[in-house]
């Protein structure tokens, strides 16, 4: 059977931003890191690490990176830790109702 292609995108990421409030930076980091962590066949499960971080007059700025089948699932891991801490999420989903 011949190949139909040569060439194929195996994967996209999505890189998203989340701006949030000191005293929640590292739990969020070490929540984020075990949430998505990878299954490595050889080392087994794999902490996640958040692409950069660093501090900012509105809050601290976190960039993760997420592969795209896992946006959705992001979105609800974010959701339950801004409820468990009380913050106000502003939900991309919803950007009609703001």
């Amino acid at each position: 059977m011949p190949k139909e292609h040569d060439v194929s995108i195996y994967m996209r990421f999505i890189y998203l931003h989340i701006v949030i409030p000191l005293p929640h930076v590292w739990e969020f980091i070490i929540n984020y890191g075990e949430e998505f962590a990878v299954h490595d066949t050889h080392a087994g499960k794999m902490f996640q690490p958040v692409e950069t971080y660093r501090d900012h007059p509105n809050g601290w700025h976190i960039e993760v990176k997420i592969w795209e089948n896992d946006e959705e699932r992001f979105y609800q891991f974010l959701a339950k830790f801004c409820d468990r801490h009380e913050l106000k999420f502003r939900d991309p989903r919803n950007q009609d109702e703001d």
